[in-house]
């Protein structure tokens, strides 16, 4: 899996739109709370991997129906 290329204020706007919590995501996607905040910052931080962390911004891109 190549680089994943995302803009973390893109995640955070729809999930606004949603009217969706940081931890409504994190619970959903049995993620922390932090996992979710580090994707919206564009953080490498709590996340084992980059494919992990990969596979994370595109469960939450689907989870935000933005596919």
């Amino acid at each position: 899996m190549s680089n994943l290329e995302y803009n973390g204020q893109v995640l955070i706007k729809a999930r606004r739109e949603l009217k969706l919590k940081v931890d409504d995501i994190a619970t959903a996607l049995c993620l922390s709370v932090q996992q979710v905040q580090a994707i919206e910052n564009n953080l490498g931080a709590f996340f084992h991997s980059n494919k992990l962390k990969q596979a994370t911004i595109k469960n939450i891109v689907t989870f935000l129906t933005l596919t």
